[in-house]
């Protein structure tokens, strides 16, 4: 069972491909940065991973192994992990605190700070790798010194768990779009499991509301009366602020919004999936009034017409 599943390419050019299988001790040290220590009286570990490109998510089968950070773990460090115990027992330590993880029990653990966890008897468990700067660019906190069991009876963290099942579920067998939507939502929820019972709330900060616009006008680029007032007015914010962020960005707000849109445009002409959509289609999808506005503002772009665009595409 040890497969990785990966999501790549662009909005419409997103698949899933397998990658070439590879042992246990390898997939915990390349994608989380751990290092285990096994008894030789137990079954080989098993580990199924769906790497989306910005959040893991894998289904571990255990027994006797003692986990902990590599000493060199690198960039693989700079991610939290979340830990739900679907059956057995697991023993945490970190920074001094330890205790015992049962069936049903979610743990928050920063691999930043050095950790063991060992699984005696044979557990079963779900595990997210967060990246730090995706929490960090959706206002959630991002460092944990000591691991935290957060509260497994919360709805909102229920929900969390089952839309993570969802996915490894449906891996390989929902579309890629589908399941790159759903793991961006899960990332976007994970500052509830990170809030546990330490009652912390998320930072507010402009990578935080930048991040949040950008999202906001993504989903809507079909929308054709999308404007600045409208958007600014969305997201409860004044339109002076968003062009002052946008502007530390070298853009404006509204150029921020046609550059998407010209983007999508392009990724719908070059997508073979996409090739029973007319030139009109897409000019609608992408939030142009007219075929003739948007083959004037594409071929600026680009230096070829929509219709060039697609027939030069391989």
């Amino acid at each position: 069972m040890d497969q990785i599943l990966r999501l790549s390419g662009e909005r419409q050019g997103i698949r899933c491909t397998s990658l070439p299988g590879t042992d246990w001790r390898a997939v915990l040290g390349n994608v989380y940065g751990l290092e285990g220590q096994s008894d030789r009286g137990h079954a080989e570990p098993q580990i199924n991973v769906l790497d989306t490109g910005e959040l893991t998510i894998a289904d571990v089968q255990m027994a006797g192994l003692l986990l902990a950070p590599k000493q060199q773990a690198g960039s693989k460090a700079d991610q939290i992990l979340i830990k739900h115990i679907v059956h057995g027992k697991v023993m945490f330590e970190q920074s001094g605190k330890q205790g015992c993880v049962r069936a049903g029990g979610l743990v928050v653990v920063d691999p930043a700070w050095p950790f063991t966890e060992q699984a005696d008897e044979q557990v079963r468990m779900v595990v997210m790798g967060c990246p730090k700067s995706a929490l960090r660019q959706r206002g959630n906190p991002s460092s944990l010194k000591h691991w935290v069991e957060a509260d497994a009876d919360s709805p909102d963290v229920q929900l969390f768990l089952g839309m993570s099942s969802l996915l490894m579920q449906y891996r390989g067998a929902a579309r890629g779009t589908t399941i790159a939507r759903l793991a961006s939502q899960l990332l976007d929820m994970a500052g509830i499991t990170l809030l546990g019972k330490e009652g912390r709330y998320g930072l507010k900060t402009r990578e935080a509301a930048l991040f949040r616009i950008e999202r906001y006008i993504n989903e809507r680029l079909a929308d054709s009366t999308l404007d600045a007032a409208k958007i600014a007015n969305d997201v409860n914010l004044s339109v002076g602020y968003l062009n002052h962020l946008f502007r530390e960005h070298g853009t404006s707000l509204m150029r921020y919004v046609w550059q998407q849109r010209i983007q999508h445009a392009c990724a719908l002409l070059t997508n073979s999936a996409c090739g029973n959509m007319s030139i009109d289609e897409v000019a609608w999808n992408c939030g142009f009034s007219s075929p003739a506005h948007f083959s004037r503002k594409f071929k600026q772009a680009y230096g070829l017409s929509p219709r060039e665009m697609r027939t030069s595409a391989p």
